[in-house]
């Protein structure tokens, strides 16, 4: 992810009154996450799994946190049936930042049309899980859409995605 990108989001997230940040840690992501974890700021955690990251981030919400997950597109096919739950029956506004991996323009060095698996299912899964997202290409669109994003999580309450690629991860 872009050093400027980290910064905006970073910026975001505390001008949105977010304290509370579940992970697990993904190349793309991982400077966003080291930055995270040192600004004192945010309580962050670590997760071995990404359901169980959603969950997470539910409860701290039931606790009174202001939480978002960070959680990458296989992240997101793992964790459906916590989206599931947390949105569709419990009504738990999370912010979920996704690096959108398998877009038009991924500078991702695997071979063989990998990646293209997440381009395939990640907007249709959301659409299924009812989950409202948009993609963010561009850093300077990054705020408006955090903004967005949490503005429409808390008033819905239920969890709403921004997918990021572009010269956001690249």
């Amino acid at each position: 992810m872009r050093t400027q990108a980290v910064h905006e989001i970073v910026a975001a997230l505390k001008e949105q009154g977010v304290n509370f940040v579940v992970s697990l840690p993904d190349v793309p992501d991982s400077i966003l996450i080291r930055t995270l974890t040192q600004d004192p700021a945010f309580k962050t955690v670590i997760v071995t799994n990404e359901g169980e990251g959603v969950a997470l981030a539910a409860g701290s919400w039931l606790g009174g946190k202001k939480p978002t997950v960070i959680i990458n597109s296989a992240g997101l096919l793992v964790a459906t049936w916590s989206l599931a739950n947390t949105g569709m029956f419990y009504g738990i506004p999370l912010l979920l930042l996704c690096p959108y991996r398998g877009d038009i323009g991924d500078r991702s060095r695997v071979r063989g049309g990998y990646l293209r698996i997440f381009k395939l299912t990640v907007e249709p899964l959301l659409q299924t899980l009812q989950i409202p997202h948009r993609v963010v290409a561009r850093i300077e669109d990054l705020r408006d859409a955090i903004r967005d994003a949490q503005h429409t999580a808390a008033t819905t309450e239920i969890p709403v995605a921004l997918l990021l690629t572009g010269e956001v991860l690249w």
